[in-house]
């Protein structure tokens, strides 16, 4: 069953975290091209490995499959898609979480990450220090967003079940019916056996 004010919701919905992975990977490629030119320009950096980027860039595409998936389980309202879009949805944002508590109540994250030859995670580390408090709302806001739309997916499938089973039950009270008025309400009777009489004989008088 199509739902278009639901679907439109839960695409544009999506059409958030497009953005938010194409804004990562142009973020990683801006990164990579500044790091290509420290390369060039520095022989001891040819050795380090910017796993840095590469984990951005890695963030971004996975964030563009996932709304690619939405995008396309929103439009055909497939179960299967549907399950599979709730399911990924749920470990990132609970990843993200993690995350988040890790960063919160560790005071050496730091620590437990190898060493960043780029030195982009300083910068980034210093700009969330400086704009904590909208930091903090964009955080909020994302972990808003993947709660609704993992809760529109719920709906949508639910509503799309619902509205199988109603099918199967009135296409299966309609065959009832059917074969129903196939068959009178009562047997009739079977058919009264028909008997010829032969005529009667006049008696002879009585002398």
């Amino acid at each position: 069953m199509k739902h278009p004010l639901l679907q439109r919701f839960l695409k544009a919905l999506n059409c958030f975290m497009g953005a938010a992975g194409i804004a990562t990977i142009m973020y990683s490629i801006w990164m990579a091209i500044v790091w290509h030119k420290d390369v060039e320009s520095s022989s001891s950096l040819w050795s380090k490995t910017p796993w840095f980027i590469y984990v951005f860039m890695s963030l971004g595409v996975i964030l563009c499959l996932i709304t690619c998936i939405g995008h396309f389980a929103a439009e055909s309202a497939n179960g299967c898609f549907l399950s599979f879009h709730i399911v990924v949805m749920f470990l990132l944002m609970l990843l993200e979480i993690m995350i988040a508590l890790d960063i919160g109540l560790n005071s050496d994250w730091k620590d437990d990450l190898p060493d960043d030859p780029t030195g982009r995670l300083e910068d980034l580390e210093d700009f969330v220090d400086e704009n904590k408090a909208t930091c903090k709302w964009i955080g909020l806001l994302i972990i808003i967003i993947q709660g609704l739309i993992i809760m529109l997916s719920v709906v949508l499938k639910t509503l799309r079940t619902e509205r199988r089973i109603n099918r199967s039950i009135i296409g299966n009270d309609l065959e009832y019916v059917s074969n129903m008025e196939k068959y009178p309400l009562i047997d009739p009777l079977p058919p009264m056996p028909y008997y010829m009489a032969s005529p009667m004989r006049e008696n002879p008088p009585i002398s």
